[in-house]
């Protein structure tokens, strides 16, 4: 006599795993962004407080805070210049005005400042 079919669980994590290994990833890109912001503003910061690179202008610890408050105000909208996001090319036209103003003619444009950029490769 033939016994009972065992059944065979569903396999209901595969889904589960899916989403997991997914959010593992957005975890590692946000803290990849997040390093990548604190160490550009560790870098700012040795640079502007450097007076072997400032001269007598350095820049205290009160006006640093400044310079990271005002950093960390632009920094998510500046990374959406680099995504698909559809302010992305708002955002890169922003921040070449910007570079335009600061540096004059001698600033570089998006694309001698990101090379290889391609609007199809972002992120």
């Amino acid at each position: 006599m033939a016994g009972k079919k065992k059944m065979i669980p569903r396999r209901s994590g595969k889904n589960a795993y899916a989403k997991e290994l997914k959010t593992k990833k957005e975890l590692g890109l946000e803290i990849i962004r997040d390093w990548t912001a604190q160490l550009a503003l560790d870098t700012i910061a040795m640079v502007l407080n450097d007076p072997d690179v400032m001269g007598h202008d350095v820049l205290g610890a009160k006006r640093l805070q400044k310079v990271c408050e005002g950093f960390n105000a632009l920094w998510s909208d500046h990374l959406l210049a680099l995504s698909s996001h559809d302010e992305a090319e708002y955002w890169r036209v922003k921040i070449d005005q910007a570079q335009a103003r600061i540096f004059g003619p001698d600033y570089l444009h998006w694309h001698e400042r990101y090379p290889f950029w391609d609007e199809k490769d972002t992120y």
